[in-house]
C-alpha cells in the first residue's frame, strides 16, 4: 500500500482464502491517492485465485490510547542499550552500535558498520486481542537507503514473526505502520535494520536515526465508517473497487448526469467530461480579474480547489539588504538594495518558500518554492573576466503537519545556496506555526522561525486578494556584509530569529480577508498600521528581531 504517491510501503502477507480484513493508518499529510496491490507469492506461481466483494472503509472518530511513548529527551545509555521513557532499546547480540545522539533534541542513534549493528529491536508488552498503530521518526543523510522493519509477537515465550512487515525508502521522515496483534500474544517485538530487499543489507556505515517512537492501541467502529469505495457496476459490468471520488479528491455524485460525469466541488459542480465547472465561482465578484469559471485561479500545479473557498499561505522570505555582499577581493555578489525593508519589495529576495493550509477545513494544500532566483558575482572595475551569473532556484520541505478539527499547524523548512559561489553553503530557515481556531472569523497563531540568520528574514501571512500580514522579521547575525555569508552559513544552524504569539482577525465574503490582528487583552490593530511597524525596523542590524515575549 502507498500513499500519495510517495515511496512508503506496507506489505502484509495472508495465507489461505477467506475474508481477509486489513486497518492501515494513513501518514499525517495531505494525501492524494492510495494504492493498493493485491498479488500472490511467486512459489505458487501456476495457480489461480480470486478477488471478491472488495470494500475500503475509513473509520472516522477512533479511539486512541497511548501504550508506550518516547522522545528520546530523557534517553540514557547503559551498557550496550539505550532506554527512554521505560522502553529498552537493544542491539544485536554482540553488538554496541546504540547511542544518544543530541544534548537538548536527543534521539535514538544507530551507527553501524556491519550490517548486524545495523539491527536494533524494543520489546514492550501488550494486551493480545487488538490493533496497534506503531509511529516512529527516522532520520539519514542518504535518501536511498534503506531500514527494515519487522513485528513479531510473543505467544508464551516464543516469538513468531508478524504477518505485517513494512518498508520505507525515503530517507527521513515518519513512519506509521498498524498491526494487530493475536488474542493469545503478551508482547510486541519492533526489529529495525539496514535492508535494501530480501536479506541483502545496504547503508552499511550510515548512521540512522529514531525519535519520536510510540505505540497507541486504536479502537475502531463499524457503525463509524465512511466507504470509499466498493464493487460498483459501470456500462452493464461489475467494476473491482469504484472509486468514489474524482478529480481533486472530491465526490462523484452519479445520479445527476451518470458514472463519474459530476463532481461535487461543495460550492459548486465540475464536469469532467469538458473540463468545467457547471456554475461560477461564489467568490467571483470578489476576484474580477480571474475567470469566474477558473480552477485554483489557473495554479493547477500547485494549488487545488478548496471547495470554492481561500487559500492562505505562510511565507518565509530571506533578503540580502545591501547592493553587494560577501566580497573576497576579487568581487561581491549582488544584494537586494541597501534599500529594501521588511515587508517592502518582496520579490527581492535570495530565497522564498511558503506553505499552503486551508485554516476552515483544517487541511495542507501544498508547498511552493522560488525557482526565479538568480545570484550574481560582481567583478571589481580591474577585473579580466565579465559578472557571473547562475540561477539560484530555493527549495521548500514540509517536515511536520498536525490537523485537527480546530487546529491547523506544521513545520516547514527553506533552503536556497548561491550557485554563482562554487562552494556557497544553504541559507536555512525552518518555521514552526500553528492556527487554532477560536471563532469563524478569530484564529489564534503562534510559532517561531530558525535558522542561520544571515541575511535578513521576514515571515508572513498571505491571503488570496494579495493581502499580507507580517508575523515576524529578524536583521543579520553578522552586521559585516562581506563576513557574514562566511561566519553564520555553514552548518545547519538552529539560531533563534523570530517568534509570533497573536490573534489573525478575518473578514469579507466567507471571512477570506485578512483584517488585522488582536493582542494583549483585546487591542485591535488593523492590517497596514500592524505591518508599518515592521518596516520601521532595520533589516542590517543585528539587534532587529521580534518576538512574541
Amino acid at each position: 500500500m502507498s500513499s500519495g504517491g510517495d515511496s512508503y510501503r506496507t506489505r502484509v502477507t495472508r495465507d489461505g482464502g477467506g475474508t481477509h480484513s486489513i486497518i492501515f493508518t494513513t501518514p499525517n499529510r495531505s494525501l492524494t491517492s492510495l494504492y493498493l496491490r493485491i498479488n500472490a507469492d511467486v512459489t505458487t506461481a501456476g495457480t489461480e485465485y480470486t478477488v471478491d466483494n472488495f470494500v475500503v472503509h475509513k473509520y472516522t472518530d477512533p479511539i486512541e490510547t497511548v501504550q508506550f511513548t518516547t522522545d528520546f529527551s530523557s534517553a540514557v545509555k547503559s551498557g550496550v542499550n539505550v532506554s527512554s521513557d521505560g522502553i529498552v532499546f537493544q542491539p544485536n547480540s554482540g553488538s554496541n552500535g546504540l547511542s544518544v545522539s543530541g544534548t537538548t533534541d536527543k534521539r535514538l542513534l544507530v551507527t553501524n558498520t556491519s550490517a548486524d549493528e545495523s539491527k536494533v529491536r524494543a520489546e514492550l508488552e501488550l494486551e493480545g486481542g487488538h490493533q496497534y498503530v506503531l509511529r516512529y521518526e527516522v532520520g539519514q543523510d542518504i535518501a536511498e537507503k534503506r531500514v527494515l522493519l519487522d513485528l513479531s509477537y510473543r505467544v508464551g515465550t516464543t516469538w513468531n514473526l508478524s504477518e505485517t512487515r513494512g518498508l520505507f525508502t525515503t530517507g527521513s521522515g515518519v513512519q506509521m505502520v498498524n498491526f494487530f496483534l493475536p488474542s493469545d500474544a503478551n508482547a510486541v517485538r519492533v526489529s529495525l535494520a539496514r535492508s535494501a530487499g530480501s536479506n541483502a543489507y545496504d547503508g552499511v556505515g550510515t548512521p540512522y536515526t529514531i525519535d519520536n517512537f510510540g505505540i497507541t492501541k486504536l479502537e475502531v467502529s463499524a457503525t463509524r465508517t465512511t466507504t470509499i469505495c466498493e464493487d460498483v457496476e459501470e456500462d452493464g459490468q461489475i467494476v473491482l473497487g469504484g472509486y468514489r471520488f474524482g478529480f481533486n479528491n472530491m465526490e462523484k455524485i452519479n445520479e445527476i448526469a451518470g458514472i463519474g460525469n459530476h463532481i461535487d466541488f461543495k460550492f459548486r459542480g465540475y464536469d469532467p467530461r469538458t473540463g468545467r465547472f457547471w456554475s461560477v465561482d461564489p467568490l467571483a465578484q470578489s476576484y474580477p480579474w480571474n475567470s469566474t469559471y477558473a480552477f485554483a485561479e489557473n495554479d493547477v500545479i500547485r494549488c487545488i480547489d478548496l471547495e470554492g473557498l481561500e487559500k492562505v499561505d505562510v511565507v518565509t522570505t530571506s533578503f540580502a539588504p545591501f547592493s553587494l555582499f560577501g566580497a573576497d577581493g576579487f568581487g561581491a555578489f549582488t544584494g537586494d538594495g541597501a534599500g529594501r525593508k521588511f515587508g517592502l519589495e518582496l520579490n527581492k529576495y535570495r530565497t522564498s518558500g511558503s506553505v499552503k493550509l486551508d485554516l476552515a477545513n483544517s487541511k495542507y494544500v501544498s508547498k511552493w518554492a522560488a525557482t526565479n532566483v538568480t545570484s550574481t558575482y560582481h567583478r571589481y572595475s580591474n577585473r579580466i573576466f565579465d559578472d557571473y551569473t547562475a540561477k539560484s532556484p530555493s527549495r521548500t520541505k514540509v517536515n511536520g503537519l498536525n490537523l485537527q478539527s480546530n487546529f491547523v499547524g506544521t513545520n516547514f523548512s527553506v533552503a536556497g545556496s548561491n550557485k554563482a559561489h562554487m562552494s556557497a553553503p544553504d541559507i536555512d530557515v525552518n518555521v514552526a506555526i500553528g492556527f487554532q481556531r477560536i471563532n469563524d472569523t478569530k484564529y489564534r497563531v503562534s510559532g517561531a522561525v530558525r535558522g542561520d540568520r544571515f541575511p535578513a528574514n521576514e515571515t508572513y501571512l498571505r491571503d488570496e486578494g494579495g493581502n499580507i500580514l507580517m508575523l515576524g522579521v529578524s536583521g543579520v547575525n553578522t552586521e559585516n556584509e562581506n563576513l557574514g555569508p562566511y561566519i553564520d552559513l555553514p552548518g545547519d544552524n538552529r539560531r533563534f530569529m523570530s517568534s509570533f504569539d497573536f490573534n489573525v482577525i478575518f473578514e469579507g465574503e466567507n471571512n477570506s480577508t485578512i483584517k488585522g490582528v488582536e493582542i494583549g487583552d483585546g487591542k485591535f490593530i488593523d492590517r497596514e498600521t500592524w505591518n508599518q511597524q515592521f518596516q520601521q525596523l532595520d533589516p542590517k542590524s543585528s539587534k532587529t528581531g521580534t518576538s512574541s515575549n
